[in-house]
């Protein structure tokens, strides 16, 4: 859950108010639709489903290890997590 608020609170930003960012407007909308669906669905999921606090250290804790082995995989293709999300996915 954790993770997914927090990409849909940097995607919001990026895709609607980045002035660098020229994907198609249509294009934009529905990034941040599908990744705030999946947040929203992550969100029902801890506190409908799963009833967990907020605050769950042991979901904060893999959530830092996924974190953690996507930067080490970025690394091992000698890319860094700046390149791929604001240089590398600009470009297309």
């Amino acid at each position: 859950m954790y993770l997914s608020v927090v990409a849909v609170s940097s995607v919001i930003p990026f895709n609607l108010f980045y002035v660098g960012n020229k994907i198609p407007f249509r294009t934009k909308i529905s990034i941040v639709i599908i990744e705030a669906a999946i947040a929203a669905l992550n969100v029902y999921k801890h506190f409908v489903i799963d009833k967990r606090p907020l605050v769950s250290h042991k979901d904060i804790a893999i959530s830092i290890l996924i974190f953690a082995f996507y930067l080490l995989f970025l690394s091992s293709i000698n890319k860094t997590f700046y390149q791929v999300y604001f240089i590398d996915l600009l470009k297309r």
